[in-house]
């Protein structure tokens, strides 16, 4: 048996696995669908697409022969990721009744991308030149713009406020 991949991912979301036999075999092909994938689906050698459950392995289980292809597509589209720091004050009024004050509230977003997270780049560390308000509908306001460097992973734009933010992998942002 030989298996070859071919896939631009995490650039893009299609993974084509082509199983080569000899002579008819069967064994279960074991699929891992990352966690973060819903509505992922893989294609079978029949042309019959299957919705696969994410965080497992999708299994295929038949007699392989020849040169089949099996196509697992995971959607690509942004996500946003929201998280907050809190820091609450707990005393007592004087007349003995517990107060509980918020002293201290950050609240953090994230896009993801497929695997990939998202991040703008950093002025001095830190950004202070934009606010961003959390979309109540990312989707509407996220734009993908198809990267120009071969298969690198698209860039992502978010149009809120005067002047759009451009994120891009976290991994190229910032050297």
């Amino acid at each position: 048996v030989h298996i070859d991949q071919e896939t631009d991912y995490p650039a893009t979301g299609d993974v084509r696995l082509t199983v080569s036999t000899d002579a008819p075999h069967r064994f279960p092909l074991l699929i891992r669908v990352p966690q973060w994938a819903d509505g992922a689906h893989i294609m079978l050698p029949d042309g019959m697409v299957t919705p696969v459950a994410t965080g497992a392995y999708a299994r295929i289980e038949r007699v392989w022969q020849g040169r089949e292809t099996v196509t697992l597509s995971l959607p690509m589209a942004p996500r946003l990721h929201h998280a907050t720091n809190r820091n609450v004050q707990e005393s007592f009024a004087p007349d003995g009744s517990p107060v509980a004050q918020e002293v201290l509230r950050e609240d953090y977003v994230a896009f993801a991308r497929g695997p990939l997270v998202y991040a703008t780049g950093l002025v001095d560390g830190y950004r202070t030149a934009e606010t961003l308000h959390r979309p109540v509908d990312e989707t509407q306001l996220m734009e993908t713009i198809p990267a120009d460097r071969g298969a690198a992973p698209d860039i992502l734009v978010l149009r809120q406020g005067a002047a759009p933010l451009r994120f891009e992998p976290f991994y190229a942002v910032g050297g």
